[in-house]
């Protein structure tokens, strides 16, 4: 296969780290903080789960620009870029930032065009993290794969570009396992059906912009992490380096329910996560295509 042109124009969601990083765990304050009231331990457990978030964020991060970094030259050619990473926040912490002059909501994740930056609420982020650590590697991996879309050609754009994103997100996931970066636990699989219940769309996709059913979601996933990359592209473009996007997939023929992940583990951590030094609202783009939300 015939590696991929990236367009000069950008157009329009290896490092190791520790090997504890399993998916598919239920989230849990630490054991490690004890008080003797009540109000006490309610404010320690939930400081510890905000820490434990907060460093399955910063991991996340880690693991998907690795992959990425590693394996752009595997499907593409030209030079990889990491979108900044302006990270969590919230109405009581740092600030939401602005996309295209519009404060973003507290109550989503985002890939924002104009500043080239990722973005989520800590409480979006909170209210997933419940079922597990699986949607905050998602929903990392999602907007990464807006920010990967917005560094290639239109020609290797899916019409249903939200869907492409989800499976965009399932190939850095399963090549990150892949590459022992990550583990997937037992209750992987089952995480990641909760995921897309929680937002998926009501209406199958019919047009740009829709994310998608919950089934829909998921078949995406799996389409990326079982056939990698080159499975979320449009077909036209796998042997032709100047394919034109005339597919109308929408990235849902794969919806195998079985476990998308290995086993394997590895590495040392590696802490990344809010890159407060980067100006979200930046305004050095030549396109004013807003913002991808997840």
């Amino acid at each position: 296969m015939r590696r991929l042109v990236l367009s000069i124009k950008l157009v329009t969601y290896m490092l190791t780290v520790s090997s504890s990083l399993i998916l598919g765990l239920t989230a849990t304050p630490s054991q490690a903080a004890t008080a003797t009231t009540k109000s006490t331990q309610t404010h320690s457990s939930t400081t510890a789960a905000k820490n434990n978030l907060q460093s399955d964020i910063n991991d996340a991060v880690e693991v998907v620009d690795a992959f990425w970094k590693d394996h752009w030259s595997d499907y593409f050619t030209g030079h990889y870029t990491k979108p900044k990473v302006y990270g969590a926040y919230s109405k009581h912490g740092k600030a939401a930032p602005k996309c295209d002059g519009e404060k973003l909501s507290y109550d989503n994740a985002y890939y924002c065009h104009k500043g080239r930056y990722v973005a989520w609420g800590l409480n979006f982020m909170a209210d997933g993290y419940k079922d597990g650590n699986a949607w905050v590697y998602d929903v990392v991996a999602h907007e990464w794969g807006h920010a990967i879309q917005d560094q290639l050609d239109v020609s290797l754009h899916q019409k249903a570009y939200e869907l492409q994103a989800e499976c965009l997100a399932g190939a850095a996931i399963q090549g990150a396992a892949d590459d022992g970066a990550i583990k997937f636990g037992k209750g992987y699989t089952a995480e990641l059906k909760k995921i897309f219940r929680k937002v998926g769309d009501k209406e199958p996709w019919s047009k740009p912009g829709d994310h998608g059913t919950a089934a829909e979601q998921f078949a995406a996933f799996n389409k990326g992490a079982k056939g990698g990359v080159a499975k979320c592209l449009p077909e036209e473009t796998k042997d032709d380096d100047n394919g034109d996007d005339d597919s109308d997939d929408n990235g849902d023929d794969d919806s195998d329910d079985d476990d998308s992940g290995d086993d394997d583990d590895s590495g040392d951590d590696d802490d990344s996560g809010d890159d407060d030094d980067d100006d979200s609202d930046d305004d050095d783009s030549d396109d004013d295509s807003g913002d991808d939300e997840e």
